[in-house]
């Protein structure tokens, strides 16, 4: 099943906020790790210039700099308006509660993406592609992060594309977190859980875990997956 794409905004997030989405350790970033649906983030900038290891892959990458900065824009304009009209379902400690601030941060943070994008494409670590299908070889990293699409384009994305999107991501990784768990503005759904049994149907490991970051109210977890261990045979 291959997804639409044309629906799901291109807005990135500073270095700072995926530490805190995805639960990030010292240990973590020393790992292998693919940033799936990656956008303008400059988490892939920041963290090749500390020394660490990472891919980002998304299908906007195929637009030359220009381009996704006009989608960046529109973006812009969309999530200034959403976080003016629907304040209430928004925690914004970190901004000093202001929208003007938010935004000048990620749109800072979306800058160094735009920096850094023509010499990292070049380097392969920024690549075109997207699920439910990754261009990688089996368990080539060692943590995939995949933030800001499944689960939050629900309306777009089927319950089938998350199974066989997770499904990938952890084919082509040890380990694989996923954030947000919900829709914007939305508390809890059948969703995640509908996910969660089929993929412990199929032999994943998945467990929600609490993460301290809260940005949209009600979405203070991140969901976690991993293979179950094959069990040994004993003749």
């Amino acid at each position: 099943m291959a997804a639409t794409f044309d629906r799901v905004f291109l807005w990135g997030r500073p270095f700072w906020e995926y530490l805190q989405m995805f639960n990030l350790s010292k240990e973590d970033l020393e790992k292998r790790i693919l940033d799936c649906a990656g956008g303008p983030a400059s988490f892939n900038d920041d963290l090749s210039r500390l020394g660490g290891k990472v891919v980002s892959i998304d299908p906007a990458y195929r637009m030359p700099p220009d381009e996704i900065k006009t989608h960046i824009n529109i973006a812009h304009e969309v999530v200034r308006r959403l976080l003016i009209e629907k304040r209430e379902f928004y925690s914004m400690d970190f901004y000093g509660n202001s929208v003007d601030e938010y935004c000048q941060v990620h749109l800072a943070s979306m800058d160094d993406f735009l920096s850094d994008f023509p010499v990292g494409k070049s380097e392969g670590r920024y690549m075109e592609g997207a699920l439910p299908e990754l261009p990688f070889k089996d368990k080539e990293f060692d943590l995939a992060i995949c933030g800001n699409l499944l689960f939050l384009y629900r309306d777009v994305l089927s319950i089938e594309f998350h199974i066989q999107a997770i499904e990938e991501l952890c084919r082509v990784s040890k380990e694989v977190r996923i954030f947000p768990l919900t829709k914007p503005a939305v508390c809890e759904t059948d969703d995640l859980e509908t996910v969660m049994k089929e993929l412990n149907n199929r032999g994943y490991c998945t467990e929600r875990v609490g993460i301290a970051y809260e940005f949209r109210k009600y979405s203070k977890e991140m969901l976690r997956v991993t293979e179950v261990p094959a069990t040994p045979h004993i003749s």
